[in-house]
């Protein structure tokens, strides 16, 4: 649990360190949320500066270069020497010298942030708008500068380039790879665990491996989502009890970013969107990926795609 807990605290400052490599040397934060963030990451480059006498963005590199190796130490120890593509792949990566536990923590930093990108553009179809609301919306906007300052389309192409490229990168870099772990296949009821087992993606040709590969790594967000709204609501539940009220009022906010066109249900004191919320993204989470790989199978059953 502290591993995992120190493990996504890493991710995130990493993400925070390239934010402040891409912004313009002179900017004004109005996010409130951005602009503690901002604050804090400045004194730390002020108590650091006396023994890094640089500039901000080449001791930020420096300091995400640590964040990256520090992950790699820690999921040396944790042996998370694996990477997986939704609940139909899972690729195992070599991890017997330092620099090989480096490689998987740079993937891992690259699949955070595609999943960052992917959850602004789902969240942007879930909401209809190309503006996500409150101060939430406005960090995930800043969380993916400078791709957010291009159009829509160009963010789309940025993201399945990115899946493409991190596909290709897993292919090439890992040693083995398990196909359909027995209890990733009990996720699915009847007729779709039929279809996954029946989709072996050793057979495809490799054009068609990375597509199934990306276009499951985008609907990997549902379950990325799943997971943060299970963990939202014990929160709400926690400050229910502490009643604090800034906590309170970031909460409310990422509930109102996340329920999108989902109506405000209430059983006298109790929330019921949330829960409601949680039921969208695991019918979801366990039905689009399995209707993407039946498609995907259909279309390789046809085309005549398979390696002879």
């Amino acid at each position: 649990m502290f591993f995992s807990l120190l493990h996504a605290f890493l991710l995130f400052f990493c993400v925070v360190l390239l934010v402040r490599m891409m912004m313009p040397t002179h900017y004004a934060l109005l996010n409130p949320y951005a602009a503690t963030l901002d604050n804090l990451l400045n004194r730390l480059l002020q108590a650091l500066r006396p023994a890094f006498p640089m500039p901000a963005k080449p001791l930020c590199g420096i300091l995400l270069v640590l964040a990256l190796c520090a992950d790699a130490v820690m999921l040396s120890r944790m042996n998370q020497n694996v990477m997986g593509v939704s609940a139909f792949m899972v690729y195992t990566f070599s991890s017997a010298t330092f620099a090989q536990w480096f490689i998987i923590a740079l993937l891992g930093l690259f699949r955070h942030l595609l999943m960052i990108l992917t959850g602004v553009l789902v969240l942007r179809i879930w909401h209809r708008s190309q503006h996500l609301p409150g101060y939430s919306g406005d960090l995930l906007r800043l969380a993916i500068y400078p791709v957010g300052r291009f159009s829509l389309s160009v963010q789309w192409l940025v993201l399945i380039a990115g899946t493409l490229s991190l596909a290709t990168l897993m292919m090439f870099c890992a040693n083995s790879e398990v196909q359909y772990p027995m209890e990733a296949l009990k996720q699915y009821p009847g007729f779709w665990a039929e279809v996954a087992a029946s989709t072996t993606l050793s057979t495809w040709l490799p054009g068609m491996r990375l597509l199934a590969m990306a276009g499951l790594m985008i609907l990997d967000i549902l379950s990325e989502l799943h997971g943060f709204v299970v963990n939202l609501i014990i929160f709400s539940i926690i400050n229910a009890i502490a009643r604090n009220q800034s906590l309170t009022y970031f909460i409310n906010d990422l509930f109102r970013l996340l329920r999108g066109p989902l109506p405000e249900l209430r059983l006298g004191f109790f929330y019921l969107t949330p829960l409601l919320l949680l039921l969208v993204l695991t019918v979801a989470s366990g039905i689009l990926p399995a209707l993407f790989m039946a498609l995907l199978e259909g279309i390789v059953a046809l085309g005549g795609f398979y390696v002879v």
